[in-house]
């Protein structure tokens, strides 16, 4: 048995028991810092297990970050009238930072920017 097969034995039985971390560790022989991070090793290897399995390759890594784009409207002024001093121009951000300042609405490069991103 390796050290990671003993060790997850350890951390998986814990919630079996009543008692808190500190008098579980202690009771297995280990340290509550060892155990913290097994425990935290053995977690996530759970979590991206159960998630490889239940999604296909590329979706499953579509779930664990967030979503590239929010929904979004225009709204354009009612009067028709824009300001010779305003500063009018649209605007998308992208999740690093990234932002892209457009004079005029240009749907084919709005759609090349976001098919650069995704």
């Amino acid at each position: 048995m390796t050290k990671q097969e003993k060790m997850y034995a350890i951390v998986s039985g814990y919630d079996e028991h009543t008692m808190d971390r500190k008098t579980y560790s202690t009771e297995q022989g280990i340290t509550l810092n060892m155990f913290c991070y097994w425990r935290g090793k053995w977690l996530k290897e759970q979590r991206s297990g159960a998630t490889k399995k239940s999604l296909p390759p590329k979706a499953s890594s579509l779930a664990q970050s967030s979503p590239a784009f929010e929904p979004f409207s225009v709204d354009m002024p009612s009067t028709g009238k824009v300001s010779a001093n305003a500063e009018s121009f649209y605007e998308i951000i992208y999740p690093n930072g990234v932002r892209f300042r457009l004079p005029q609405l240009d749907l084919p490069l709005i759609k090349k920017l976001i098919d650069l991103y995704v």
